[in-house]
């Protein structure tokens, strides 16, 4: 009878901590694909409709805060359908002015969109990963096959529409002061 408790005993302990781990794991690495964007653990608050006909690109607009409750980025949800596939982004803009984004959900279309598709999500990731909204319009999307070419333009366009409703127009303050160049 001795050995049969110790034994539970042990088992019990074991399963406890593989308990304690695998909780700890959840907290400690990011998982979701926006704590990736952010290289943390986050929470996605205050999710609202962006009911707007010149942004109609854009579905959602939410907060991202830390597990203590600190806002570090709004995040936008926006739709992309196109000829070639149809593409929901995650476009995080952080408080310091920086653009993340990462794929929510890719639908292609036909057999050619599936295998470009991961040149795509590259380009997302190496282009979209902490940039300056001020640098978009120098990225490049003119690079590869003509549907490669589309395909990133169209994704520029739409974070760039997304920066544009974040942060508003940029006003020509020279032009309004003195009426010109």
């Amino acid at each position: 009878m001795k050995k049969e408790n110790l034994i539970l005993v042990l088992m019990f302990g074991l399963m406890l901590l593989i308990s304690v781990i695998a909780l700890s794991f959840d907290y400690l690495f990011p998982t979701s694909v926006v704590d990736k964007m952010f290289n943390q653990n986050v929470n996605v608050v205050n999710v609202k409709p962006v009911i707007d006909a010149e942004f109609n690109e854009i579905l959602e607009q939410a907060e991202v805060t830390t597990l203590d409750g600190k806002k570090i980025a709004d995040l936008y949800t926006v739709r992309v359908d196109h000829t070639y596939f149809y593409l929901e982004l995650y476009v995080g803009i952080d408080l310091d002015g920086k653009v993340y984004a990462r794929d929510k959900y890719v639908r292609t279309k036909d057999d050619t969109s599936s295998s470009y598709f991961p040149l795509v999500r590259a380009y997302l990731l190496k282009n979209y990963n902490g940039l300056y909204y001020e640098n978009i319009q120098f990225i490049d999307g003119a690079a590869g096959a003509t549907t490669i070419v589309v395909s990133r333009t169209i994704i520029k366009n739409a974070v760039s529409k997304v920066v544009v409703f974040h942060v508003g127009e940029e006003e020509d303050y020279i032009e309004t002061l003195l009426g010109g160049k």
